[in-house]
């Protein structure tokens, strides 16, 4: 492969981690690699690009339009047209997905489309090696984890879950959602580090979030990870390894589903 390559991701945080598997790959065999995303979704992968830029910038990739030839990708791996046709028009060889596939394959086998697979599902490794960031924790909690970007993905029995395990005896932390600000509830893991995240994973007993972005980085970092979902489609937006559960269950099933992943 060779030479300098950009891969453009723009989007949520699930979004970016199923494309991770493609990252790696270009990362394996490109002379350098600059990635365009949202910093901050790189801290759990760090090392994997040699430079970033922030696409949350509307004016990001316009960088390559006015700086020298060297600053223009040899090729580019995109999931945006447009980005594709700014790209394309200064000659960077252009990798991307063919839109008609979106609703006919799981989500992350249509973000590595744009490059000769199969992919590994996303992964990281030794994320304990983070805890330093995290509160005094019960040994192997449940981690209730009730945020979402979307207003109709979010699950309401979370609390009712969290009393029926307290009944139980089992140890549960609340991790709020970005978009909802702290929690009034306890105990709660208040951070918003995607890294304090990874080791809150990978230090639980099982995880239980909704169809959304910090679910997908809890499963890459080895947690038994359940996902409600409601409006969305399991078949096409659960992440590798996890498990897939209804709206429609009641609290008592999802707790006795916790109790049992966590042994």
């Amino acid at each position: 492969m060779g030479g300098r390559w950009l891969v453009a991701r723009a989007g949520a945080l699930g979004d970016f981690v199923m494309t991770i598997p493609v990252i790696a790959a270009v990362r394996a065999q490109a002379d350098h690699l600059t990635v365009a995303c949202r910093p901050r979704y790189l801290d759990p992968w760090p090392g994997l690009a040699d430079r970033v830029i922030d696409i949350g910038g509307v004016s990001a990739l316009w960088l390559f339009g006015a700086g020298s030839s060297a600053d223009i990708p040899d090729a580019a791996v995109v999931w945006s047209e447009d980005i594709a046709q700014t790209l394309g028009a200064l000659g960077t060889r252009i990798f991307t997905s063919d839109l008609s596939l979106a609703g006919r394959m799981h989500a992350r086998l249509w973000e590595a489309a744009p490059v000769s697979g199969p992919f590994p599902a996303p992964s990281i490794r030794g994320a304990e090696r983070w805890a330093d960031s995290l509160p005094p924790l019960p040994e192997r909690p449940v981690v209730l984890a009730p945020g979402s970007g979307g207003r109709g993905k979010r699950w309401h029995g979370f609390a009712a879950v969290a009393k029926i395990l307290a009944s139980m005896e089992v140890p549960a932390v609340w991790l709020p959602g970005r978009d909802e600000g702290p929690l009034d509830a306890e105990p709660s893991v208040g951070m918003q580090d995607l890294r304090g995240v990874c080791a809150l994973a990978a230090r639980s007993g099982a995880w239980l979030g909704n169809d959304t972005g910090t679910s997908h980085l809890a499963a890459a970092s080895g947690a038994r990870v359940s996902v409600m979902f409601g409006p969305t489609d399991p078949a096409r937006w659960c992440p590798p390894g996890a498990t897939a559960l209804d709206f429609a269950e009641t609290p008592r099933a999802v707790a006795e589903h916790l109790v049992a992943c966590r042994g």
